[in-house]
């Protein structure tokens, strides 16, 4: 009894997610997917291999970003493993993602040492809206969660030096702190911040001794961290595209802040692109979302009215309540692990929360528990209903999110397409001659939806990442891949055509 007792929290939570995002098994690859296991092909040399963890240029190798753990190491043992069957990514996934939950509960439990903070925290966390972002597009999804993981970790393991003083405990740290900005860049800013956080946490008084021990033990990451600092930007260098394109403006900052901070809570992830100046909604809103406005709107609105009323139900009746120093350390969390990308207002997308998300409900649920408790004196049935009231609203704020995102997000849609085309392409042509020309023409029939949609060769062209597909499909790094809306071929070579067929489900 006292292990399932013990056990029960997580598995429950496991239960929670695989229920939620059981779909994402059924899902094919799509655009990045493709382009990351090409990339990460190998000749089968080991030095191939280390070279992964290496710094080309950009240009050389023909893509930015320092990420060898969960993209071109990820890509290559799994596909060496299973080669083009989904499943397996699936898999890895959801254990990547499984291991977060963990810490998130084993961490927010050493802080505030409650289960029932650190199992509804983990419980949020787990089964978030955002979450369709890390599942669904896994290609940024596994990088976000992996760095996720191992931030996670470094926190863990630092916070057990710091009370234990053991070596081996930094050690960890160590380990985790290169492997998760290994994972994806973000993590370097948001990480170093992190650990000093949990210095002042730790520290009982400030003096000259303890800013020297500390700068010994930060010091070695500080130091590995500005090495890969200068190698990222000045030897592989930053994508020229216009949407990492930085903002320095106060209102733009806050516009993404705020964003990040909705869809956190369980808003759709497409809202963005259907709200005006002004906060006025677009009636082409309800053509996407149906029904599903009814629940989401009002329960969105109702969570955060909660959570304002235990806010200031707190303040009124106990204000020592948030002289707690790790709340504040969980409050500052949320906008220091979003830093990195609230400055492109361009380049919003949901995986990219999957560090904050601790912070965020942790906040949430150390407020709404705090006013659990000063309810529970005066009436315990009216705290529970409190309590089991919010947690209702925000189950079915994210219920209902991840349903709608089922039927609208952009990375499931292209997963769809992707295995459709795919389908389409080994029925057509069941082979071709090496060094061939594919040609994708629009479909006549795809109905018109907007200029920058473009026809339905401009959609497969995503789905299949260019040339990427068709070559790993084909096994010829020599196929020529061409798509109408994109490039035609030269006049005078023989083209194997194809019509790009989107289905509408």
């Amino acid at each position: 009894m006292r292990i399932l007792k013990k056990y029960f929290p997580f598995l429950f939570i496991f239960g929670v997610v695989l229920a939620l995002y059981f779909p994402v098994f059924s899902l094919h690859f799509s655009q990045d997917d493709f382009f990351h296991i090409r990339a990460s092909t190998l000749d089968g040399s080991l030095k191939q291999f280390v070279s992964f963890f290496g710094f080309p240029n950009q240009y050389d190798r023909g893509y930015a970003f320092y990420r060898p753990v969960f993209r071109e190491a990820y890509y290559f043992l799994l596909t060496k493993g299973f080669g083009m069957t989904s499943l397996p990514y699936r898999l890895a996934s959801f254990g990547v993602h499984f291991g977060c939950i963990i810490m998130v509960f084993l961490l927010m439990e050493k802080f505030f040492k409650r289960r029932l903070f650190s199992f509804l925290t983990a419980l949020f966390y787990g089964m978030a809206t955002p979450q369709v972002g890390t599942f669904y597009y896994h290609a940024g999804g596994i990088q976000a969660s992996g760095a996720t993981l191992f931030f996670l970790l470094s926190l863990y393991f630092y916070q057990r030096f710091l009370e234990e003083d053991l070596r081996k405990f930094w050690v960890l740290t160590f380990i985790c702190f290169i492997a998760s900005f290994s994972s994806i860049e973000l993590i370097g800013v948001i990480l170093p911040l992190s650990l000093i956080g949990l210095e002042f946490l730790r520290v009982k008084k400030i003096s000259l001794d303890w800013v020297k021990k500390m700068i010994f033990r930060l010091s070695p990451l500080y130091l590995v961290f500005g090495a890969y600092l200068y190698l990222d930007l000045f030897k592989i260098g930053l994508p020229g595209q216009v949407s990492y394109s930085p903002t320095l403006s106060p209102a733009k900052i806050l516009n993404s802040l705020s964003w990040y901070f909705g869809w956190g809570l369980g808003l759709p992830d497409m809202l963005v692109d259907f709200v005006g100046p002004g906060l006025k909604l677009s009636p082409k809103l309800m053509l996407w979302w149906g029904s599903y406005f009814k629940i989401i709107f009002p329960a969105f609105f109702l969570v955060v009215l909660m959570l304002l009323f235990s806010g200031v139900y707190l303040f009124l009746k106990n204000k020592k309540f948030f002289k707690n120093k790790y709340f504040w350390y969980l409050l500052f969390w949320f906008p220091i692990a979003l830093s990195p990308v609230i400055v492109l207002p361009w380049h919003k997308f949901l995986h990219y929360l999957n560090p904050g998300l601790p912070s965020l409900f942790g906040v949430v649920f150390f407020i709404v528990l705090g006013a659990y408790d000063l309810l529970k004196k005066k009436n315990k049935l009216v705290a529970r209903a409190y309590l089991g009231l919010f947690c209702f609203l925000l189950f079915l704020l994210s219920f209902v999110s991840i349903k709608l995102e089922e039927k609208t997000y952009w990375a499931i849609n292209r997963g769809k397409i992707a295995k459709n085309l795919i389908e389409q392409m080994k029925e057509t042509y069941p082979s071709l001659p090496q060094g061939a020309v594919l040609y994708f023409e629009n479909d006549p029939q795809y109905p018109f939806i907007a200029e920058e949609w473009g026809g339905s060769s401009t959609q497969a062209y995503y789905a299949l990442s260019g040339k990427d597909a068709a070559q790993l499909i084909y096994h010829d790094p020599t196929l020529k891949v061409y798509y109408e809306d994109i490039e035609k071929p030269s006049e005078g070579e023989e083209v194997f055509s194809i019509t790009a067929r989107i289905r509408q489900e």
